[in-house]
């Protein structure tokens, strides 16, 4: 009999020893930050955040996460990620925090369109033509056009190159578009579309040109995080298992998206 109870004790050691080493990760509260950019994230407390809020906190919530998403400027929110104040931003490109870590899986792809009023028969037809017009672009941004990019940048406080920041910078811009105060705003065309909905009369506006390609878009992470490769690992390996269960597309239904891995368009004009 003791012979019996000490092994059963023994017994009981090893399967308490075995359930701690197979315990999950500790839970983490993982802090995201971006400006608005629907459908890819939008208000915090919306019922719909934006589908890259909702796959992230449905994938960190099985790992054991809570998620806080908080809206600020794009510039901001790279600054306060690579400082340690966030995790991670959402819905950024390689180009754009090149210092992050990274998912392999992208959460989206994009490309970039011009946008003009309906009334304005200007047309993009290279580098040359923008110095026809006065354009509107967002602060931080990578438009995955080196060309482009380095226009901005050597034309930044000219009257042809106007950099709108904050947090709904879109809005300022359409709203500048509007007014007639800039002739053309670059934008997401999924994000364009989706705001152009919300609105009541709809603006009449059409696409000029597109710039650059088709992007990958992904949440990034700290790298002053030692939490970070695990966040992305756990965010990849989150995202196949969706992608497979067919979670990844009920989500995506109710954006009205499909998923990005699908041979289509991004965006029908």
């Amino acid at each position: 009999m003791l012979f019996r109870l000490s092994y059963l004790k023994q017994m009981l050691a090893a399967l308490v020893l075995a359930s701690g080493l197979c315990a999950p990760a500790q839970a983490e509260h993982i802090r995201l930050g971006a400006d608005v950019w629907y459908p890819f994230n939008g208000e915090p407390d919306s019922p719909r955040p934006g589908y890259m809020i909702e796959l992230a906190s449905a994938v960190w919530k099985q790992a054991g996460h809570t998620v806080d998403y908080q809206v600020l400027p794009w510039e901001r929110a790279i600054d306060e990620a690579r400082a340690g104040s966030l995790d991670c931003i959402v819905g950024t490109t390689l180009d754009e925090a090149p210092d992050f870590l990274f998912p392999d899986q992208p959460l989206g792809m994009d490309e970039s369109y011009i946008f003009v009023l309906k009334d304005n028969d200007w047309q993009y037809t290279g580098i040359g033509s923008l110095s026809e017009i006065r354009i509107g672009v967002v602060g931080g941004y990578s438009y995955d056009d080196g060309e482009f990019d380095e226009y901005v940048a050597s034309q930044t406080g000219a009257p042809t190159v106007q950099v709108m920041k904050g947090n709904n910078a879109l809005d300022q811009n359409l709203q500048k578009l509007l007014s007639r105060r800039i002739d053309a705003l670059v934008e997401s065309p999924m994000v364009m579309h989706a705001r152009l909905q919300q609105l009541s009369p709809r603006p009449e506006v059409r696409v000029a040109g597109r710039i650059g390609s088709v992007t990958p878009l992904y949440i990034a992470c700290s790298p002053s995080n030692p939490m970070a490769a695990t966040y992305v690992r756990q965010l990849n390996d989150g995202i196949v298992r969706m992608r497979m269960s067919g979670e990844l597309a009920n989500l995506l239904d109710l954006y009205n998206l499909r998923d990005w891995q699908m041979s289509q368009p991004l965006f029908s004009e």
